[in-house]
């Protein structure tokens, strides 16, 4: 689960409950949640129970749940078509994911690896019109392709310029796509 509004940021599950972290009340949240369902005909419909959570330190009371459902029917034969900003948050949400492989791939050693990742991840940084990650990540890939170690600076100019132009990337799409998604 990932929040993309107001910024970028991984979601952890822990006892099916994920933190969203503060928020504020006058900016949208926007979370981007992906569900396995395996084991299901494919005329059977899916229920998806939301429930959430505010607590809000200053307000009296001091919170409230809200509690939704949302159900898909995947043999529905009136599919709407996704949402470009949808799209776009999942095309971005796989840049992340590519970035957080590589990285495991450094921490294990794995250099060969995490050059070939480094390459793919230059491309489609590119394909994305993000070119100065892109260049960044060209010029770190050369370091590890010469046997040298990366930087602290610069792999936290990768992975935190990824999350930052992810989330400014996100919310444009976003702002674009506002009425598709209501």
């Amino acid at each position: 689960m990932y929040k993309l509004t107001p910024f970028f940021q991984p979601l952890k599950l822990n006892d099916n409950i994920v933190s969203a972290g503060a928020i504020e009340s006058r900016t949208p949240l926007g979370i981007l949640a992906e569900i396995e369902v395996a084991g299901l005909a494919s005329s059977d419909a899916i229920n998806i129970p939301l429930e959430i959570k505010a607590q809000i330190p200053d307000a009296n009371p001091p919170g409230f749940a809200l509690t939704l459902g949302h159900k898909i029917n995947p043999s529905s034969s009136n599919r709407e078509a996704m949402p470009d900003a949808i799209i776009q948050a999942v095309r971005i949400l796989n840049l992340y994911r590519m970035n957080e492989n590589l990285w495991e791939d450094i921490g294990e050693g794995n250099s060969d690896n995490a050059v070939k990742r480094m390459d793919l991840l230059t491309r489609r940084f590119e394909e994305a019109g993000m070119d100065q990650l892109a260049n960044h990540v060209r010029s770190s890939t050369r370091i590890l392709e010469a046997g040298d170690q990366l930087k602290a600076g610069d792999r936290l100019e990768i992975k935190y310029g990824t999350r930052m132009q992810l989330t400014t990337t996100l919310q444009s799409t976003l702002e674009q796509g506002e009425d598709d998604l209501e």
